[in-house]
């Protein structure tokens, strides 16, 4: 898509007036075919020139969860409760939550750069530069879909009839997603002033993972540690997508309201900072 395509196709729409909660639905729905255009871009232009292809989409999230499981259920064995299922579903335990685990960590290293990487767009063509990260977000989920179709069959094929709980999937992803847009938008608002911030992405996310139930369980955490490890936002989320995916355990809807409401707001939050700093995007690109 060149820029010339874009600029006819992004008329100021409603989207752009709305309060920042409201906003969130309202900008991408009505820059939908924009969003879903750049969204096919950017998968198509991700892999283009390599040998493999579209295959990494299997094999990147297949190594991930054979290294993360050799390493903690192998080497450290790591107690996961998955009753007699043993290693191999210790294995799909830990691939639950690797693959938003994926998802967020890519989100957050190129949306801290993008302002940079997308100087022809930002300085050139009146749009909502928000619908840039949108492609961003859009494209990291589609491969996280991908990989979650392929931790379905794997589950199906290792365990069998998949809980009822799976059902709840879409209410434990949404706020670990809302997280990621708000994370997204602050990264690359501030990521446009200050440079030093993508190389602080690029060590504190690695970091991060280790002090998120991700490749461990909560369970696991020493009980002197566990108050600590629960103030991390992202713990919750990722020890429930765990439990509606393998353990069959469904959280508590109070709490979990609670928790989506919460990441609703830093999302709306990251929103308003990211349109207050835009303003100078041209400038610095």
């Amino acid at each position: 898509m060149t820029t010339s395509e874009i600029s006819i196709r992004t008329a100021s729409g409603p989207g752009e007036g709305h309060a920042a909660p409201w906003a969130l639905f309202a900008l991408p729905w009505t820059h939908r075919s924009l969003l879903g255009a750049m969204v096919r871009r950017d998968l198509a232009a991700r892999y283009r020139g390599s040998l493999l292809g579209l295959a990494w989409f299997v094999g990147m999230p297949l190594a991930s969860m054979a290294a993360y499981t050799l390493v903690f259920v192998g080497i450290l064995q790591v107690r996961f409760d998955v009753g007699a299922g043993g290693a191999p579903v210790a294995a799909l335990s830990i691939w639950s939550a690797v693959v938003m685990w994926q998802a967020f960590a890519e989100i957050a290293y190129r949306s801290v750069s993008l302002v940079h990487d997308q100087a022809s767009l930002v300085k050139r063509v009146p749009f909502p530069i928000e619908i840039l990260i949108g492609s961003y977000i859009g494209s990291s989920m589609a491969g996280a879909a991908f990989s979650l179709v392929l931790f379905c069959c794997a589950y199906v094929l290792v365990v069998g009839v998949p809980p009822w709980t799976w059902i709840l999937l879409p209410a434990a992803v949404l706020p670990l997603l809302f997280i990621a847009v708000g994370t997204a938008l602050i990264l690359a608002a501030v990521g446009a002033y200050v440079r030093d911030l993508k190389q602080v992405v690029g060590f504190s996310v690695p970091l991060l993972m280790f002090v998120t139930p991700v490749v461990y369980p909560i369970a696991a955490v020493p009980a002197g540690l566990k108050g600590l490890m629960l103030a991390n936002p992202l713990a919750y989320g990722f020890e429930t997508l765990r439990s509606v995916l393998v353990a069959g355990r469904a959280p508590d809807p109070l709490f979990l309201g609670l928790y989506l409401a919460c990441a609703w707001l830093f999302a709306a939050a990251g929103l308003q900072i990211f349109r207050r700093l835009k303003g100078g995007f041209a400038d610095v690109a």
